[in-house]
């Protein structure tokens, strides 16, 4: 790189001095090294991709982006996840930004959810900001939480204080139909 700028430099003075030289002409500028370019990322982790032909089962964690065109059986948690057009989660979801294409049958806990046009979410949802477009599909409850990501409104916290409930009436509704039995 310095040796081209140092090209370029002895070109500019050869025409600065040479025989095309006008007084008239306004000195070229001299040609400065560029300092190295930034990436912008949103996390020093980066972005992890999971391909198409990838079944990934168990837990899935990462502190960067996910994208994932494949299909994931367990549970993922990301900074920022992109479930792309055929991609497949199984399982709860916990991230910042969640954007569905494809399909989630689980828990979503994200601070921002967006449903595109023709993704499949069978889960509930709990989210400080939501949009689904045009022909999304959700079947689940979505519930406003101003901190999704807490562990006080988890989805699985939910549904371990809902389930002893049906638990205790179906033991009752078992123990009533065994004393019906015993009566008769």
């Amino acid at each position: 790189m310095a040796q081209t700028l140092q090209y370029f430099n002895e070109v500019l003075d050869f025409f600065r001095e040479g025989p095309f030289h006008e007084e008239s002409v306004p000195a070229a500028p001299r040609l400065l090294p560029l300092a190295p370019a930034k990436r912008l990322t949103r996390s020093p982790a980066g972005t992890t991709i999971i391909c198409a032909d990838i079944v990934l089962r168990g837990a899935l964690e990462s502190t960067g982006d996910v994208q994932l065109y494949g299909r994931v059986e367990g549970s993922v948690r990301a900074a920022v996840l992109v479930v792309k057009d055929k991609a497949v989660i199984e399982g709860d979801v916990i991230a910042d930004d969640v954007t569905v294409r494809g399909g989630i049958r689980g828990s979503i806990r994200a601070r921002k959810v967006l449903l595109c046009a023709g993704s499949s979410v069978e889960a509930d949802i709990h989210y400080s900001t939501f949009a689904a477009e045009n022909g999304a599909r959700i079947e689940g409850n979505c519930r406003y939480v101003d901190d999704p990501l807490s562990q006080e409104d988890t989805p699985a916290a939910t549904r371990g204080a809902v389930a002893p409930a049906y638990r205790a009436q179906a033991d009752t509704s078992s123990q009533q139909a065994a004393h019906s039995e015993a009566v008769a």
